[in-house]
């Protein structure tokens, strides 16, 4: 395992606030001040930051200048954003983004841009001027994208807490292949204004804005501060004790595993039954290609209508061979770019049949465990064409027995999560052979983000 994980103890957001805010306000001056320091030794190693950064001097307000860093694609009233191109943009933000807003309103201190790739288009964290992201366990390695900036950053204690957002897998797979934890809220928790070039566009689904941390407790409490609660909530392990039961999806026969991720998880679950943790059958295939092809289609759709016609045109003609070997991700998301509203209808309602399903499904469990990714952080991969940011990669993983493309492979069990709009915690489960962490997607019920944080927190702290 890498030094740069290894650090002095920071404390939790709980620990914070414990004494009051006018005591927090010392606190947390005191606490930038050591993840400065962290940053400045260790950052050009790991490339968590966005070399240059727009951001607003902090509000008076009952939050104290918390420090918080925020992925480089929100926008902020008054400050430039870069959204991954490696410079900011020309023009100021007129608005805070929702996500963001209570927090600024409240005293909340942003102390750095984390970096993404260009509009958060590709599943590693490499700037468009090149600045890339390394893995904290190990920097041959990507941290993972759209927000490895965000990951890296929090793993390697440069950050407590990181707000990003996630369509396809871009909070989830950071903290996996970091070892960190991550809250992706219920669809519509938070509106996803603020996190587009143009600040006033939203998506109509998918795109979430979350938080990474380093526990279920700090993501609890950054979550409610989120929402403008600076009331600091009850503890989650103070919740009433319950014996907790998980539908069991680490590998399905027909689903790809690495054998070393799936060693990883068996080595977990033996840890956890004999904690007293139950697992159950879970009577239905969450990964069906049906689903995951659904997902990408209607992505495909609503991104689109962001662009121009022509825009979308030229992605369908020229990404032909980009589409071919991506016949699960791309080659749906291409045909959503034909905006067909009849397809579009048909699928929003396939869509409304697999939610149903999944919730009765869910029957008397707390939580569904799958896997992130098929594969723990690989080595950096260079892609084979990068158009101004829209990148393709000739790149196969060869997992068992499963050939995947790159862009397949990262959303193999993402994108059909993502499908739901259901929450999920990214909780962190072991160490391949070689020290990578590995995390798994923790899958609770819709609006029900306090009980599904107090099972990952109950999971972490066995």
């Amino acid at each position: 395992m890498s030094d740069f994980t290894v650090h002095p103890r920071l404390p939790r957001l709980r620990e914070i606030f414990a004494d009051g805010f006018d005591i927090a306000q010392e606190a947390n001056a005191h606490l930038t001040a050591q993840l400065s320091e962290r940053r400045q030794q260790f950052d050009e190693q790991i490339g968590a930051f966005c070399p240059h950064a727009d951001l607003p001097n902090p509000e008076p307000g009952p939050l104290a200048g918390l420090p918080i860093t925020i992925k480089d694609q929100f926008h902020l009233a008054g400050t430039r954003v870069g959204f991954g191109f490696g410079q900011l943009g020309q023009s100021a933000s007129q608005h805070d983004a929702p996500a963001l807003a209570a927090l600024r309103q409240n005293g909340a201190h942003f102390i750095g841009r984390t970096n993404m790739p260009p509009l958060a288009l590709d599943f590693q964290a490499v700037d468009g001027a090149g600045h890339r992201t390394n893995n904290p366990h190990d920097v041959r390695c990507t941290a993972g994208g759209s927000s490895g900036g965000g990951a890296a950053a929090v793993a390697t204690g440069m950050s407590l807490i990181d707000i990003g957002a996630d369509l396809s897998g871009s909070l989830r797979i950071p903290a996996s292949f970091c070892g960190v934890m991550r809250l992706l809220p219920s669809e519509g928790q938070f509106s996803n204004k603020g996190m587009l070039l143009d600040e006033q566009a939203t998506l109509p689904h998918f795109a979430r804005p979350g938080l990474l941390g380093r526990c279920a407790d700090d993501l609890w409490i950054g979550y409610r501060m989120m929402q403008g609660d600076v009331d600091i909530p009850e503890s989650l392990l103070q919740r009433e004790a319950q014996n907790i039961k998980l539908g069991w999806l680490p590998q399905g026969q027909a689903h790809p595993l690495e054998r070393k991720m799936s060693a990883v998880f068996d080595r977990w679950q033996k840890r956890a039954s004999c904690k007293g943790v139950q697992f159950g059958h879970v009577d239905m295939d969450l990964f069906a290609a049906p689903r995951r092809h659904d997902f990408a289609f209607l992505m495909g759709y609503e991104t689109g209508g962001l662009m121009p016609w022509t825009a979308r045109l030229a992605a369908r003609i020229f990404g032909r061979d980009a589409a071919k070997r991506s016949p699960d991700f791309l080659t749906h998301v291409q045909s959503g770019y034909g905006r067909s509203k009849k397809a579009y209808k048909a699928a929003l309602q396939r869509r409304e049949n697999y939610i149903a399903d999944t919730l009765a499904a869910f029957g008397d469990l707390d939580a569904i465990v799958t896997p992130v990714t098929p594969m723990s952080a690989f080595e950096h991969v260079e892609p084979t064409h990068d158009h101004n940011g829209i990148r393709d990669y000739d790149h196969l993983f060869c997992v068992d027995h499963h050939s995947l493309s790159y862009f397949d492979g990262l959303t193999y069990y993402t994108g059909a999560i993502s499908l739901l709009g259901f929450p999920v915690v990214t909780l962190p489960i072991g160490f391949t052979s070689k020290g990578l962490p590995v995390g798994a997607q923790l899958i609770g019920r819709p609006h029900e983000e306090a009980a599904l944080l107090a099972v990952a927190a109950r999971l972490a702290s066995g």
